[in-house]
């Protein structure tokens, strides 16, 4: 969670704003999001070890 909150949280302004779902709700957060009219490109999420995030330094 350490990368997540560098690479998407900080680096988008809200350090202190995050949200965790715990199970298979990412589909359904999804669709309200899109439906809310929020811009579903701002959804971050916790990348797997071996995939870096686009500003992370790949030699770093």
């Amino acid at each position: 969670m350490g990368r997540f909150y560098r690479h998407v949280l900080i680096e988008k302004g809200y350090p202190h704003h995050g949200a965790v779902a715990f199970g298979h709700h990412g589909k359904a957060l999804f669709e309200v999001f899109k439906i809310l009219g929020l811009d579903v490109n701002e959804i971050g999420y916790n990348q797997p070890a071996g995939v870096r995030y686009p500003t992370e330094n790949p030699w770093g």
